[in-house]
């Protein structure tokens, strides 16, 4: 998301809930802070971060099921 969010401040944050011994959920939410670009709408925002999400979350569990 580099440049997406040029003048924000980013505010990602992430939870981690043991569902059972094999099985962990991941919540996380975002929110923004800052004048931003003024090109960019909130809701460009919000679609190039929940667009973002699912790459992350790849790769987070790639690395974190690494042995």
């Amino acid at each position: 998301m580099d440049g997406v969010l040029e003048g924000l401040r980013d505010n990602h944050r992430f939870r981690i809930e043991r569902v059972s011994d094999t099985q962990t959920r991941f919540i996380q939410s975002d929110d923004f802070k800052g004048p931003g670009n003024t090109k960019m709408t909130a809701e460009m925002v919000a679609r190039a971060t929940v667009e973002f999400f699912p790459i992350f979350n790849r790769e987070l569990k790639a690395e974190l099921e690494k042995e």
